[in-house]
């Protein structure tokens, strides 16, 4: 996780969509608990689960979806079917935001 952005993801992106079916994630990837919680509370990020995936198996077959190296953070938006809808190495408010609403609108 990057300490820019991780803040910023409740306001710009949670807040900004305010919807009840939306559901966020942090995921920290290859760090243990300890570093991992210690990152966050140093923040002060609240209201956001976060998982841990030390060994990183469930990043790594998003990462290979993205050309060339898949930085941190890393974009993954899923709609209602489980299907990737977006995917940016970037860290795109706006477009995070409009990837969001258009998996939110589908029934």
């Amino acid at each position: 996780m990057c300490s820019l952005e991780v803040p910023d993801i409740t306001q710009s992106i949670i807040e900004r969509v305010n919807d009840p079916e939306l559901t966020a994630w942090l995921v920290n990837v290859g760090e243990d608990f300890g570093t991992a919680y210690s990152f966050i509370d140093t923040l002060e990020v609240r209201g956001l689960p976060i998982l841990l995936d030390e060994d990183q198996t469930y990043y790594r077959p998003y990462a290979m979806e993205v050309p060339g190296y898949a930085p941190f953070p890393l974009q993954v938006v899923i709609d209602r079917k489980g299907e990737i809808v977006y995917l940016s190495k970037q860290y795109d408010v706006d477009a995070a935001v409009a990837a969001i609403e258009a998996a939110l609108a589908e029934d």
